[in-house]
């Protein structure tokens, strides 16, 4: 006989059978958001948010804290959900300030709240089976209102999605939170007619479907937009596409007119609802010019007003302060239809606020320009204006009332900010223009101004330390011409990125990409040093024509993003996304330098047959470009648009490339039927993009806004936040082995069970091999560790979802890994996941390791239990997984039948039954198997009587679970 030999059969029947099971409590580990990288293949667009948060959308049942008709309630950023058996109430709101002062010399009135309800109900429906919570996820809520501790409810907890089963013959509803926006689908049986679908709102003023597929549902607070409904079946693993678009019925309805499909299949209606974007401004000309964002979603913005009546809130400075314009900063809550607070900066004359960037405290660093005397000043480096007009820089405290520090920043000519960075130390970098010939400088790398034609400009690159009374280093930058910077980043050694543009033959250049100018303006390109007096690279960057550089951004590898305009035709490509020049008066680019700054790792123009101006240019974790600016252009490039056409002279754009340059996932115009320009772009952790800048439209796109209208001025500022809609988002909340889900770590080879939520197929998909080597792919789902695809042995929707792979022999002799799952062509979240050497466990029936083992009794292969004993002097084989290394290491190979069988470096293995020593004649893989679940046979005492016992097997410092039991006869 063959000790090694097992039944495959049996294990694929026992093992997977414990493989599909819930996830037991504890298995978490620590999770880190990343933004997904997403195909141009996925059914996505480019969505405008409502909330701004990072954190899923969770409903929790109703136990008595609200109305005992509510069976789920679910809050979010300015919106409470309450769902019934028989409708969906939508309490949508928005804090804004009061008009009036309230009592003598208060400088605010508290806020005001404004309310508007919108009830959504299934006409025609009868009430649901039933309504159930799906994926359970970590938290709970308590509520202890009154003093009758009998009224409390506690511990309630909070789930991923909500069912409605039977809304309709064979069409259920579900309700899930998709970056704490509110989405829902309707799932349509094989068989059963969508055509009952119909949709009643109340509360709403009226109905539209506009001519990008949109359903728009105008409110007393504004518009509630519907995205064109997004429906699809499943075949073979993939999303098919059916062609839908809303139809208005009986006034305030809503159905659904569908192209054909496979009415043997399973259907999807997944509409997306409630979306943001805020005009913000008063009745005379506001612009936002700068726009930052914080790790809770907050956006700041940075601009300048002539309105006495900008919106504040607890502000450091509640009024106008005359002149001409006056800087304003601007906090957001994370749900951005309420302010945290707002603020005016100024003096008597004229100030701008041009750049905002925000630090790890929530303390807000703004640059600008003033030509007020009696600007702001707290603990200066500089108390008094130098010049005509001096550039200022300013340091808010986290509430925004007061400030940190607020300095003038100039000398005897003109001298503006435009750009701020921050690193984690506090120190501000601040980068603008000047035409004076005493600019404060400190340990420079050019110390002395170079000029230009008549008093022409010099950039300058300032680095104040953290008090903001003194300089690092200040530095001009520039030629004998006109030298304009637009753009600083910092990296994590302090190394400050500059870009702009120059009419200057002698800019100064460093180990450059382009070493001279190529005719007009050129942009430029340079890294300073951490000390600030000598350059890493400096180079030109531009084609023969005028090309101008705007925005910049850094990755933590230390390459440069680049954009701007320029009307060259032979402006420097590299695997460009558009390789040539599209006309009009200019076209847009965007170029990624090499970190040393001598080479392109992709460049390429951006833009239609009109003209386009790149303005602003921020980077995710994963190397996408994020980009905005103005187009005139009616076929500018787009992509999974949120807004598809051309609505007036200029609109704004919102373009995201891949990480290579060379395509787009997603492209949008933004704006309405007048004039929109954007002015200032940031990205959050999970890929969001914030844009700001200014608007004459009176119809730019609104939604649960904090100001719904047009104030009437010559221009209103705006906030918009835009992401990649991708569907549902991929959730992976825990990791444990899949013998005895110890949770927390991995070992190289070990079989291991993940649960989330979003991935796997709709039906069940098990182990398959090719050439003897386990697929990496199950039903379009696969895992990843570090980047390192595993080999799949199953994976499966359900609630919670759940996959079973193997470990990557590869993440042996690291500290940890980094795990995501993908499915359908998209990633979700990432865990980082302790690795050791081994952490081994035996399957048993009951999930836990104890009791009856996934045990087979020698020679007939049956499972030993109470009812089918081994003889003593039998033999028994355990299974087991997570023993690490083995002598031979071949991820997913299938063991051949006559060997070679891997066997485990961890040993010696022992065993013990009933506390008698049991031999172990056999370790290691067994053949049909895949590698990583191991085998362990072991000889019953031939001296026991009749009885179930322990069973304990050792190897090196492995115990098997106490509890695990064999049955004697």
């Amino acid at each position: 006989m063959s000790a090694a030999r097992t039944s495959y059969r049996f294990l694929a029947a026992t093992v997977f059978a414990v493989l599909a099971m819930q996830s037991p409590a504890g298995i978490l580990t620590r999770q880190t958001r990343r933004p997904a990288e997403n195909p141009l293949s996925q059914p996505a667009r480019a969505n405008l948010i409502r909330d701004y948060g990072n954190l899923p959308l969770a409903f929790e049942p109703n136990v008595g804290q609200t109305d005992a008709q509510v069976r789920f309630l679910a809050r979010g950023g300015g919106m409470t959900a309450f769902f019934t058996d028989t409708e969906t109430v939508m309490v949508l709101s928005r804090s804004r300030q009061a008009k009036k002062p309230v009592g003598p010399g208060r400088a605010e009135a508290p806020a005001e709240v404004e309310q508007t309800v919108v009830r959504m109900k299934l006409a025609g429906a009868g009430q649901p089976r039933r309504a159930i919570g799906l994926e359970k996820l970590p938290g709970i809520s308590n509520y202890f209102i009154g003093n009758d501790p009998a009224k409390w409810r506690t511990d309630v907890p909070h789930y991923g999605r909500i069912q409605y089963e039977g809304v309709y013959p064979g069409i259920d509803l579900v309700w899930y939170g998709n970056q704490r926006r509110l989405e829902y689908d309707f799932v349509v049986a094989p068989g059963a007619d969508p055509k009952q679908i119909q949709v009643a709102y109340e509360g709403v003023e009226s109905l539209g479907v506009e001519a990008n597929g949109e359903l728009v549902l105008r409110t007393g607070l504004g518009e509630v937009r519907q995205q064109k409904p997004r429906v699809y079946q499943e075949t073979g693993g993939k999303r098919v596409e059916v062609g839908a678009r809303y139809a208005i019925v009986a006034g305030n309805r809503v159905s659904f007119e569908l192209a054909r499909y496979d009415r043997r299949r399973e259907l999807r209606i997944d509409p997306v609802v409630l979306v943001y974007s805020t005009y913000l401004g008063g009745s005379g000309e506001d612009r936002g010019n700068g726009i930052a964002v914080d790790g809770a979603g907050s956006a700041y913005v940075t601009g300048g007003t002539v309105s006495t009546n900008f919106p504040t809130r607890s502000p450091y400075q509640a009024t106008h302060h005359g002149g001409d314009f006056d800087a304003f900063v601007t906090k957001l809550t994370p749900a951005g239809n309420a302010l945290v607070y707002s603020t005016y900066l100024g003096g008597s004359a004229g100030e701008n606020g041009c750049g905002i960037a925000v630090d790890a405290t929530g303390s807000a660093y703004v640059t600008g320009g003033t030509t007020s005397t009696d600007f702001p000043t707290q603990s200066p480096y500089q108390a008094t204006l130098q010049g005509v007009g001096d550039a200022f820089v300013t340091k808010l405290t986290p509430g925004g009332d007061a400030l940190s520090y607020s300095t003038y920043l100039g000398g005897n000519g003109t001298d503006v900010g435009y750009r701020i960075a921050v690193d984690g130390a506090g120190s501000a970098y601040v980068t603008g223009v000047t035409t004076s010939t005493n600019f404060p400088t400190q340990s420079a790398y050019q110390a002395a101004y170079q000029g230009g034609w008549d008093g022409g400009w010099d950039a300058f690159v300032t680095k104040l330390r953290p008090a903001g009374n003194a300089l690092v280093y200040s530095t001009y930058l520039g030629g004998s011409g006109d030298d304009y910077s637009g753009g600083i980043a910092v990296d994590a050694t302090g190394s400050a990125y500059v870009t702009g543009y120059t009419q200057s033959t002698n800019f100064p250049t460093q180990s450059p990409y382009q070493a001279a100018h190529q005719g007009g303006w050129d942009a430029f390109v340079t890294k300073l040093t951490p000390a600030g007096n000598a350059l890493v690279y400096s180079t030109y960057l531009g084609g023969s024509d005028f090309d101008w550089g705007s925005g910049i951004a850094v990755d933590a590898a230390g390459s440069a993003y680049v954009t701007g305009a320029t009307t060259s035709t032979d402006f420097p490509t590299q695997s460009p996304y558009q390789a040539t020049y599209h006309g009009g008066d200019c076209d847009a680019f965007v170029t990624k330098l090499m970190p040393a700054g001598n080479a392109l790792f992709y460049s390429t123009y951006l833009g239609g047959s009109g003209q386009e101006n790149g303005k602003e240019i921020a980077v995710d974790a994963a190397g996408s470009a994020y980009v905005t600016g103005s187009t005139n252009s009616t076929n500018f490039p787009t992509q999974s648009p949120y807004q598809a056409k051309n609505q007036g002279h200029n609109d704004v754009f919102v373009t995201k490339l891949t990480p290579a340059g060379n395509a787009l996932s997603y492209s949008t115009y933004l704006g309405g039927s007048s004039n929109d320009y954007a002015s200032g772009m940031a990205v959050d952790a999970a890929g969001s993009a914030y844009v700001t800048g200014y608007t004459q439209s009176t119809d730019f796109p609104t939604q649960s806004p904090y100001q719904a209208t047009y104030q009437r001025g010559s221009w209103d500022a705006f906030v918009t936040k835009i992401q990649l809609d991708v569907g549902p988002q991929i959730t992976l909340a825990g990791i444990g082995n899949a013998a005895n889900y110890v949770a927390g770590k991995v070992a190289p080879g070990e079989i291991i069970v993940v649960y989330g939520s979003n991935f796997g197929p709709s039906t069940p998909a098990q182990l398959q091999y090719v050439n003897g080597v386990a697929t990496t792919t199950l039903g379009n789902t696969r895992i990843y560790f570090d980047n390192i695809a595993a080999p799949m042995i199953y994976a499966v929707a359900g609630s919670p979802s759940v996959l079973s792979c193997v470990v990557p022999y590869s993440v042996a002799g690291r500290t940890a890994t980094q795990v995501q799952v993908e499915y359908n062509g998209v990633k979700g979240n990432t865990l980082t996941v302790p690795v050791v050497d081994s952490v081994p466990g035996i399957f048993s029936l009951n999930q836990s390791g104890t009791g009856p083992g996934a045990i087979l009794n020698w020679p007939d292969y049956t499972v030993n239990g109470a009812s089918n004993r081994v003889a003593a002097g039998g033999s028994i084989m355990a299974y087991g997984t997570g023993e690490g290394k083995t002598d031979i290491a071949i991820d997913g190979q299938k063991v051949p039948l006559m060997g070679p069988y891997p066997k485990p470096l961890l040993g010696p293995w022992t065993a013990t039954v009933g506390g008698k020593p049991a031999p172990v004649s056999y370790y290691g893989s067994g053949p049909d198997n895949i590698a990583g679940l191991f085998q362990v046979n072991v000889q019953i005492p031939p001296d026991l009587a009749p009885g179930i016992y322990d069973l304990v097997i050792k190897a090196g410092n492995f115990t098997s679970t106490a509890g695990l039991t064999v049955a004697v006869k």
